[in-house]
């Protein structure tokens, strides 16, 4: 049996393969969550975070769909895949609520009513990423930043009360991309109550402190990397379309050298075996904002950002 004591907050939640495009997906996706994941933690070096790289994937695809040129081509960068319409189609369609598992996910599109939007293109936003795009007022700052809020709200069950504030709208916005997705499931294997112990956690070399912990024993699919460092453990939810997998290091402060070569660990995810295993990880909350302007301008020379948006 193979005893998991902590873990480390590089966490994925990824849907089942079920074709060689979604295959193609999965491949994207984690070029794109490697890229973002090195950047966000760069910029936030003290804290915990939670980054949603899909959500970050169809905001940047749908705005890409309706650009050409050089705009274009420098948004088709981060999505790392060329048939679009197919491939967010199909991702998008299996995104949906099961038993024990509630699944939701809406983007809208607000663009300023200087510009007007072709309906062709409302039309292919609404049938490929299920996007409604509106026409708004950026100079009516308020009501703009209110009624995107109550959006997202509505949403997310009001998880998530405010997205946008009065910073993020400026003389310069013209378009604002905003994607929600709420998730609420249950676990295959709960937690037991019960179970839960208070444990000394290791936050570096000069710090502990203890947190309640949560224990949960059974066969689960994992994987032990000597060379790597590494551990890998997937924990399904009621639905097994959906799970999430935990990296976690060997030694005690192997973290740092996980997260500075991410993209080297997230391939190895896929290839792990049922074991019995005791895992042991604490009970979180984890709230942050995260400025993916600031992570596009970072991947690469994006001109749309450096042009039009502050820093």
């Amino acid at each position: 049996m193979y005893i998991l004591p902590t873990v480390c907050l590089a966490l994925i939640i990824w849907c089942a393969r079920a074709s060689k495009l979604i295959d193609d997906f999965h491949d994207a996706n984690s070029k794109f969550t490697a890229e973002g994941y090195k950047i966000i933690r760069r910029l936030n070096l003290t804290s915990n975070f939670l980054f949603c790289p899909l959500s970050a994937q169809i905001v940047v695809a749908l705005i890409r769909a309706g650009a050409n040129g050089t705009t274009a081509d420098e948004l088709a960068l981060h999505i790392h895949n060329p048939k679009t319409k197919q491939l967010f189609s199909k991702v998008l369609s299996s995104i949906k609520s099961k038993q024990k598992c509630e699944f939701k996910m809406a983007t809208n599109l607000y663009i300023s009513d200087k510009y007007h939007v072709k309906k062709q293109f409302k039309n292919f936003s609404k049938k490929v990423f299920r996007a409604t795009t509106e026409v708004v007022n950026f100079n009516e700052t308020k009501k703009v930043i209110n009624y995107i809020n109550d959006w997202v709200a509505n949403q997310t069950k009001h998880n998530i009360k405010e997205i946008v504030s009065s910073p993020d709208i400026h003389k310069g916005t013209e378009i604002i991309a905003v994607n929600g997705l709420y998730f609420n499931g249950d676990w295959l294997y709960p937690f037991d109550p019960t179970f839960t112990d208070r444990i000394r956690f290791h936050v570096n070399n000069n710090k502990s402190i203890l947190i309640n912990m949560m224990r949960s024993e059974n066969k689960f699919k994992y994987r032990k990397d000597a060379v790597l460092k590494a551990q890998f453990l997937e924990l399904p939810f009621y639905d097994q379309d959906v799970i999430m997998t935990f990296i976690l290091p060997t030694t005690r402060f192997g973290l740092d050298k996980i997260e500075e070569n991410i993209s080297d660990y997230l391939p190895h995810r896929r290839s792990l075996n049922y074991h019995a295993v005791s895992v042991t990880i604490p009970i979180f909350k984890v709230e942050c904002n995260i400025d993916l302007v600031a992570i596009l301008k970072n991947v690469s020379n994006m001109n749309i950002f450096r042009k039009y948006l502050p820093a």
